[in-house]
């Protein structure tokens, strides 16, 4: 009787500590992704201030190989300067469809892999953005 009791204990403590664990372990990967990206964004902002141009690639700014938590690479989009023309269909957007940058975006794509350029997407819910020109880095839902 005592072995069950004890077996019934751990069971009912591995029933509380499992759903504790994931989600400690999905605020860990979103914070790597939120300082991933920062990082990226220093190296975008590094490129430009040295050629007075924004890179049309994560791959120029040494960033290429770079990729999220999940095993996913980043995407990186530019807006503004050469090049950017014809990409306001690709811009990501917040609530009424603006524009959540006028620079350039940079995101990733959550652990589900999937993405949507709004935001209210399902399909970008569990997205890591930038948004705000800086001013925001963390998960498409809480912005």
């Amino acid at each position: 009787m005592e072995l069950l009791f004890v077996i019934g204990s751990i069971g009912f403590m591995a029933g509380i500590a499992m759903p504790l664990y994931g989600r400690y372990q999905e605020r860990v990967e979103v914070g790597t992704g939120i300082a991933d990206m920062i990082v990226i964004e220093a190296a975008i902002d590094r490129y430009q201030y040295d050629r007075m141009e924004r890179s049309d690639s994560l791959a120029e700014v040494g960033m290429g190989n770079k990729v999220d938590p999940w095993g996913k690479a980043y995407v990186s989009l530019k807006l503004a300067g050469n090049g950017a023309n014809g990409l306001a269909g690709q811009r990501r957007k917040h609530k009424n469809l603006l524009p959540i940058n006028t620079d350039f975006d940079l995101s990733s794509m959550g652990e589900d892999g999937m993405t949507h350029a709004p935001l209210t997407a399902l399909a970008s819910h569990n997205d890591i953005v930038r948004a705000d020109n800086d001013g925001y880095f963390g998960l498409a839902s809480k912005y």
